[in-house]
């Protein structure tokens, strides 16, 4: 039988191959670094929202173990631009924490040893051309958004802390997690926006504003990501996977679940001749899409929707807690990720950013901003 070969060693191309090799079809793997994974160390975070099902019978229904370092998270905290702070919760796990890249308890690893032991061959330092692969896993190739990023180490406590700010993270998010002694502080934008490394100095001048971390050993780092929802993720006859094919959250920015599963369905459609397109739309297409739409909302709230956001969060008042539908995170953001956001946050973005305008137009007669 022909060996199958896979174009990248990340998470998606890696659940690929173990998935085939459980099958007893031959599996190359051909990697461009010299270890499988993300090339930077990283704290990364396995939502566990966008599915019915716990993120963890995730992995387990991808034919992996979850022999990784992971903690679940139950609660985060949340700032506006004028540092006003909310703090959402769940009853079950928002999310599970992982370790990304060369270290030791990474996801990386634990799926490259397990791909070992499945006996799937990986070939190290070795770009194999598109045309001659099966399987296309690597990263994007036209990255949309890009992440800078500083980490260190401290011995501060441990914390989740997200910033949402124009002026830090225009149209997504900053956030700061410190976890066993490790930190990392990071801020995501446009592709087409403002320098980085700008962005990234004044995020670093918010935390501390919050709360001062001390930092040591600090290393900057950066990345880019795709957030265009595929049409096909069939291309020549190739199958594409996790971030190669778009399969990344449009809304908050996770790709890690798709990625597994994206991986998974690869395999099965390889293994059984169904069609691998019709597979992941059945599977996760619906959650693309609606983040994607959801996207589209969050980046035009600006800096007033963002405080009218998280008013809505932080109120009290049963009829608030009603529209918004409910007070325990994860079942609002599966709703999120199964329709749409909910009016209330809509609407209080819009009267805020209404709001926003009426007194710019009030301070400067001779301007207009329509918002």
């Amino acid at each position: 039988m022909e060996s199958i070969r896979i174009a990248g060693g990340g998470i998606a191309g890696l659940t690929c191959a173990i998935n085939l090799a459980a099958r007893g079809i031959p599996v190359e793997i051909h990697e461009a670094k010299r270890c499988c994974g993300k090339a930077i160390r990283d704290i990364e975070y396995l939502e566990n929202w966008s599915l019915p099902e716990d993120a963890l019978e995730t992995v387990r229904r991808c034919g992996l173990r979850p022999t990784w370092d992971h903690r679940p998270i139950h609660s985060i905290t949340v700032y506006s631009p004028s540092l006003r702070q909310v703090t959402i919760s769940a009853s079950a796990p928002l999310m599970y924490r992982v370790w990304r890249g060369p270290v030791p308890g990474s996801m990386d690893e634990a799926l490259e040893r397990q791909a070992k032991e499945a006996g799937v061959s990986i070939r190290y330092a070795s770009r194999l051309p598109e045309a001659e692969a099966t399987v296309i896993a690597w990263g994007p190739r036209r990255p949309d958004i890009l992440t800078a990023g500083v980490e260190f180490q401290t011995v501060a406590p441990d914390s989740i802390e997200v910033l949402t700010d124009e002026a830090c993270a225009p149209g997504f998010y900053a956030y700061r997690v410190v976890d066993s002694g490790r930190g990392v502080i990071v801020t995501t934008y446009p592709a087409q926006g403002a320098a980085g490394r700008r962005l990234l100095d004044r995020t670093l001048r918010r935390f501390a504003e919050i709360r001062d971390v001390p930092m040591t050993s600090a290393r900057r780092f950066g990345y880019g990501s795709a957030m265009r929802p595929p049409t096909t993720a069939v291309r020549g006859g190739r199958l594409y996977v996790g971030e190669a094919a778009g399969f990344q959250d449009c809304l908050f920015g996770f790709g890690m679940r798709y990625a597994m599963l994206s991986g998974y369905l690869a395999a099965r459609a390889l293994a059984t001749g169904e069609r691998y397109d019709r597979l992941w739309r059945e599977a996760f297409g619906r959650q693309l899409l609606v983040g994607a739409r959801n996207r589209r909302l969050y980046a035009r709230f600006g800096n007033p929707g963002y405080e009218a956001m998280h008013r809505i969060l932080a109120s009290r008042n049963w009829l608030v807690a009603w529209l918004r539908r409910g007070r325990d995170a994860r079942e609002l953001l599966r709703r999120v990720y199964g329709r749409k956001m909910p009016c209330i946050f809509r609407a209080g973005a819009f009267l805020a950013r209404v709001m926003a305008g009426e007194k710019k137009g009030f301070q400067n007669p001779g301007s207009c901003d329509t918002g």
